[in-house]
């Protein structure tokens, strides 16, 4: 059923961590690129958090 063996592969491996930073950073682009498929982009993100800034400095 693969568990305490996954465990020893991971205990053995020494790329374990690597490994999870690329999964990470997969992960990551994966979402990114999901955001931007539906038009948000940083630029968005930024204009709308300046925006939401201003409106409360002026209350």
């Amino acid at each position: 059923r693969g568990g305490p063996t996954c465990r020893k592969w991971v205990a053995v491996n020494p790329f374990w961590l690597a490994t999870g930073i690329v999964c990470l950073l997969l992960f990551a682009v994966s979402v990114i690129g999901h955001l931007r498929y539906l038009g948000i982009t940083p630029r968005y993100l930024w204009n709308n958090l300046r925006k939401i800034r201003t409106l409360q400095s002026d209350d």
